[in-house]
């Protein structure tokens, strides 16, 4: 007679073995699945670009906006905002000519940022920079045209920064001025604004970053960064409620090593919780750059830091940049369908001048531990990253959209894959 304890091993080897090899195809397809081709470029090879952005519409018309530098300059320092479009259905596969939201001629474009309503509007901001003067503007994009493009702010001091985000028929923009956040609200679309006014309580010092995101309950969460004592950076995160009201910044970066070594905030609303993810800087080397990320539930107030999660490291390994500036690696978070991206450029070994590369990770893929993936390829210099995904109701894969830089050649490049992603998982036999 067999013995039945033998002969339900015998039946359970083969099923352990099938869920072994299920639960081990995910990572594996997910390996297979994300392979980057090599990037093109978009933006003109007769003249040189800076900065760009990237927003989809619900309607799928993609958007890149960046600074197109006068023909002749050699700094940027004389540039203009211009826009290209992949009109719905093509994907990134063409794009249309690159045209200047507008020409003013002796100022510098910087800090563009693009972002779509749920009517497909475009909505653009950017900074026009001479010696003396620095200017906020912002333009809307409808019906296949830009309208009267207006200034939101004038300012003798610096303004490095700004973003715009956008909830309903709310338009928000923000941006740093000295030791104040500005901003500006439009309740009709971007038809008009109100003026400007400080966002929140006078601060002594400056601040250097302001990043926006904004909730399906209309709160704007506001991402800084902030000059301390002794030229050191730190994180900070504030809030505009949905009543109106201004909550002033809290410190993120945490009280450790990190303290005073932290830049370039990003923040998106994923999961129930607002995430911030940001540039830390190793005190002992200047060009070690990784990046952080502390959460809060949404449900909360985030006003104090233990309603905040633990900093953790969600890009893996130390990176190092060419550029000794510590705002070069600049962060890159966002999402769709809850899952979360991660998009920074460096050089994964050390030794000799490399160049950096363009890497991804991801939230669904357990950050850092699931390791980074390169978008780009160590023969060309690829640096600032911006990215966007979409994934179709029903669908497993999400779709990938990268601009990055050339920056010795000054050129602006595009690149997308297909990605099925999948947690990790490993497989637990019980005896």
């Amino acid at each position: 007679m067999v013995n039945k304890t033998f002969r339900w091993s015998l039946t359970l080897i083969p099923l352990l073995l099938g869920l072994v090899f299920v639960l081990g195809t995910h990572a594996d397809e997910d390996a297979v699945d994300e392979t980057w081709p090599t990037g093109s470029e978009i933006s003109e090879s007769a003249r040189d670009h800076s900065n760009p952005v990237i927003a989809r519409a619900p309607s799928g018309e993609m958007m890149v906006v960046y600074a197109r530098w006068v023909s002749g300059n050699t700094t940027g320092e004389d540039s203009d905002p211009v826009y290209l479009v992949s009109t719905p259905g093509q994907e990134g596969n063409t794009w249309s000519d690159p045209d200047a939201i507008v020409a003013t001629p002796n100022t510098g474009t910087v800090s563009p940022k693009v972002v779509y309503d749920a009517q497909n509007r475009a909505h653009v901001v950017w900074i026009e920079n001479t010696p003396t003067l620095n200017t906020v503007f912002y333009a809307r994009w409808a019906g296949g045209a830009f309208g009267a493009f207006k200034s939101v702010g004038s300012y003798n001091l610096p303004v490095n920064q700004v973003d715009v985000a956008v909830s309903g028929s709310t338009v928000l923009i923000a941006w740093d001025e000295g030791s104040n956040v500005r901003y500006a609200l439009s309740t009709n679309s971007g038809t008009s604004f109100t003026a400007e006014a400080s966002a929140f309580s006078g601060q002594p010092n400056p601040y250097l970053w302001v990043n926006l995101a904004v909730d399906s309950n209309g709160v704007f969460h506001v991402g800084l960064e902030k000059q301390e004592i002794g030229n050191k950076r730190n994180v900070y995160y504030g809030r505009r409620n949905a009543n109106g009201t201004w909550q002033d910044p809290i410190q993120v970066s945490t009280d450790d090593p990190v303290l005073q070594n932290s830049y370039s905030p990003d923040v998106v609303v994923a999961d129930g919780k607002v995430n911030m993810a940001f540039t830390y800087r190793t005190p002992t080397n200047p060009q070690n750059f990784a990046v952080f990320m502390r959460s809060c539930p949404i449900s909360s107030a985030c006003n104090t830091g233990s309603l905040w999660s633990e900093q953790s490291n969600i890009s893996g390994q130390f990176l190092t940049v060419n550029n000794t500036d510590p705002t070069d690696l600049i962060p890159e978070l966002f999402t769709v369908s809850d899952e979360m991206f991660l998009y920074f450029h460096g050089v994964a070994s050390s030794g000799g001048a490399q160049n950096e590369q363009v890497w991804t990770t991801k939230s669904c893929k357990s950050w850092a531990e699931g390791g980074s993936v390169p978008v780009t390829q160590s023969q060309v210099r690829s640096t600032n990253p911006q990215g966007i995904a979409y994934k179709a109701a029903g669908q497993v894969s999400f779709t990938l959209f990268t601009i990055y830089e050339d920056p010795d050649a000054h050129a602006v490049m595009f690149a997308k894959t297909t990605l099925a992603c999948y947690a990790n998982f490993l497989p637990t036999i019980v005896r």
